[in-house]
């Protein structure tokens, strides 16, 4: 529902004024005086706050608030209401109560679900709370994979856990969108390649990171090439391989990675397993971790093709390791300081599960509904 023109006017600018993710400016909205109590903040992203609130009306409810500037693309917010009202009911999924648009913002009421931060509990779980936590996240994105919608930010602050009680409920679908109404941007003609004394041209801001030389120049058909348009959401270190390549294709499993990702942090001890500043250093993480001929095949499989320069492919491990699932376990192992065949570790199953979640190639990665299926389940406490 909307607020009238007039409770709008009343209210403060969202977009203008950098303070809307304060309690204070929260509690300024019409809405939010009218009906809640904010409690305090519970979390923040680059255009919303989420705040902790009761209804007036009483009651031991606890409910969360979010604050969307629409700064924001409102065709974005729409889409987040949309899917969180289809998915309302689903178990393990944070349950929309109503939204409401006021001015240059628009509030979301959810269910507050009681939970800790990440870093606070993941080097501390046993085991079966591990089994227990990565069942409801693969559950969660079985659910929602299976409306034909993909989340695009899987990661540990999105994934509300208590270890207290094994709550569990997957939030934030600000990125998420439907497969098959993934933007497809059609790209620009090429220009054509200059030639003679032209082909080389002045280096521009947006050319210089192509530069391989000293001389600040860029050739003329490097100008010409097309830009890559493909969809880039989730943060750095939880984005698979088609995503840091700009593939065209993209589906539900640039999720499982994601959660490959969150399985990795348990087993390691590391949050998050792969830590990055760039696409790029990510890239050469991968190539590190699983050989340089094994992201080169991934890379071809979804249309792309990984160049190294020499200097840095001195330092990459060429061939593929024959044993994913071994490779994961000893740098994992290693990471945490604990001995391969040692008692107090993961057990092989684990990370054969963590093998097929982080495979590279897409088309070999597990859905969530096959890695709910794999024996690491099978003695899981439902």
């Amino acid at each position: 529902r909307r607020r009238s023109p007039a409770a709008d006017a009343a209210t403060p600018s969202a977009s203008s004024d950098p303070m809307f993710k304060t309690l204070e400016f929260a509690r300024s909205l019409r809405t939010i005086r009218d009906y809640f109590n904010l409690i305090d903040k519970c979390g923040e992203g680059a255009f919303s706050a989420v705040f902790r609130a009761r209804p007036l009306t009483g009651g031991d409810r606890c409910l969360a608030v979010k604050v969307i500037s629409q700064c924001c693309d409102l065709q974005r917010t729409c889409t987040e209401i949309l899917l969180l009202k289809a998915l309302k009911g689903s178990p393990n999924v944070i349950s929309l109560v109503s939204a409401v648009r006021e001015a240059e913002t628009v509030l979301l009421v959810m269910d507050y679900v009681e939970h800790r931060p990440f870093v606070e509990f993941y080097r501390q779980l046993q085991p079966d709370q591990v089994q227990h936590y990565m069942r409801c996240l693969l559950d969660a994105l079985s659910r929602v994979h299976s409306m034909g919608v993909v989340h695009r930010d899987v990661k540990p602050s999105n994934a509300l856990y208590n270890p207290a009680t094994g709550q569990f409920a997957l939030a934030d679908f600000g990125l998420a969108h439907l497969v098959q109404q993934q933007p497809q941007r059609p790209r620009p003609a090429a220009r054509p390649a200059a030639v003679g004394s032209a082909a080389v041209f002045p280096s521009n801001k947006s050319a210089a990171a192509s530069c391989r030389c000293a001389s600040g120049l860029v050739c003329g058909p490097c100008l010409s090439k097309r830009p890559i348009r493909a969809p880039r959401g989730g943060t750095n270190g939880y984005r698979p391989p088609e995503v840091l390549l700009q593939a065209d294709s993209q589906d539900c499993r640039v999720d499982t990675w994601a959660a490959g990702c969150i399985l990795a942090a348990f087993l390691s001890g590391r949050q998050p397993f792969l830590w990055c500043r760039s696409d790029t250093e990510c890239l050469y993480l991968l190539c590190c971790l699983f050989g340089l001929n094994s992201m080169r095949s991934a890379a071809a499989a979804v249309g792309r093709e990984l160049r190294v320069l020499p200097v840095a492919s001195e330092t990459l491990p060429e061939a593929e390791f024959p044993c994913r699932r071994d490779r994961l376990s000893s740098v994992c192992r290693l990471i945490r300081g604990t001995e391969a065949g040692s008692s107090d570790g993961p057990s092989s199953s684990v990370f054969d599960l963590l093998s097929g979640l982080l495979q590279a190639d897409p088309a070999k990665r597990l859905t969530a509904a096959d890695a709910l299926k794999h024996p690491y389940f099978a003695s899981a406490k439902r």
